[in-house]
């Protein structure tokens, strides 16, 4: 029963990936990496190392994710903010597990949190 919903679920993904916007493609990114963060907390209050480290790690990727959707060539300075921002949650991310810290992985939470909903605030341009 449950490959048969991992399945359903797989396929609604690339589906929603298909169909969405650079714009949704952001925000799936950011829902990612605070679904990933989530987990990586549960499996730490459970004491699973190995489901941290697992979560932890489709989390950096994520982020990093993120970083390589910015727009460098445009030479914003929000830009290169945001890629510091961006490598400091990484580094952040390694720590927390570092330290099975659910404190650290509460606070990159809230602050990807904060990115996503200015994000969200973000009108997407016609076309995108």
């Amino acid at each position: 029963m449950n490959k048969g919903i991992n399945q359903y679920r797989q396929i609604d993904v690339e589906t929603d990936l298909h169909n969405a916007s650079p714009h949704r493609l952001i925000q799936m990114l950011f829902e990612g990496a605070l679904k990933s963060i989530a987990s990586a907390k549960g499996e730490l209050q459970s004491g699973t190392p190995v489901g941290v480290a697992q979560h932890i790690s489709r989390a950096v990727k994520i982020v990093g994710g993120l970083e390589e959707a910015l727009d460098k060539e445009a030479g914003s300075e929000l830009a290169d903010n945001l890629e510091r921002l961006y490598q400091h949650i990484q580094d952040s991310l390694v720590l927390a597990q570092a330290e099975k810290s659910e404190s650290r992985l509460d606070q990159i939470a809230l602050l990807l949190i904060e990115l996503k909903e200015g994000w969200d605030q973000i009108a997407p341009t016609k076309g995108a």
